[in-house]
């Protein structure tokens, strides 16, 4: 007889359509796994985004926010943790070193990249996390690739696109374009695929027409979760 599952503790909220996007993920995937009617043991702790942009460069706050939210998965029986956010991942330190075993998104695409073998990948994320160089360079160690980046001149934008336009399900035909521009310019510089890091582009998969793969962080980082709760 297999061992149980093991409850997943999810941090989400940043954003919640993201969020969202990851109760189908980790579902689908273990319902292919366990067949039947088999769904996820899991709990959200879902957060509020909008004061954690106001307050999104002071990293000792939001860890606080983060590890309250820990603490509150901990408290309903979770077994492991994770955030449904990449750029969560900035404020990750203090669930690293907690108490269950953290699920992190940056190693898990780090894994994926390696079996892939790609050694230059494009990567779309939020200002936040693009300008973050603690978090880009844990990205590039984990997935042993080089990283190209979008211009810093696009990072607003980007920001843009994905709170005003993807998070509410409104993407619009402009927006549609710059990304496909951004996507063809990277390609040019190199890039063999694309990860699309920020867990809220990957709408964009049935969008974009690209010459190369596209890499769905948050898919990649479901199916670790789910191997996490199945271990």
């Amino acid at each position: 007889m297999s061992a149980p599952m093991q409850r997943i503790g999810l941090i989400g909220g940043i954003s919640w359509a993201a969020t969202a996007d990851y109760y189908r993920y980790i579902n689908l995937d273990v319902r292919q796994r366990l067949g039947g009617h088999h769904s996820a043991d899991m709990v959200i702790r879902s957060l509020d985004l909008h004061p954690l942009l106001q307050q999104a460069n002071d990293i000792d706050a939001v860890e606080q926010v983060m590890r309250a939210a820990s603490d509150d998965l901990q408290a309903a029986s979770a077994s492991l943790i994770a955030i449904a956010s990449f750029t969560g991942h900035r404020y990750a330190g203090a669930l690293k070193n907690g108490a269950l075993p953290f699920v992190d998104l940056t190693e898990a695409i780090g894994a994926a990249v390696r079996e892939a073998g790609y050694e230059r990948i494009g990567v779309w994320a939020t200002s936040y996390a693009l300008q973050d160089s603690t978090l880009m360079s844990q990205l590039s160690s984990a997935s042993g690739a080089q990283l190209i980046s979008p211009p810093r001149e696009l990072h607003a934008e980007l920001d843009r696109i994905v709170f005003s336009e993807i998070a509410a399900g409104a993407l619009t035909t402009a927006a549609t374009q710059t990304l496909q521009r951004l996507l063809l310019q990277q390609v040019e510089q190199g890039a063999q695929a694309l990860l699309l890091a920020t867990t809220d582009f990957s709408p964009l998969l049935g969008v974009l027409e690209s010459p190369v793969p596209m890499l769905d962080g948050s898919l990649i980082h479901c199916r670790a979760i789910v191997d996490a709760a199945l271990a």
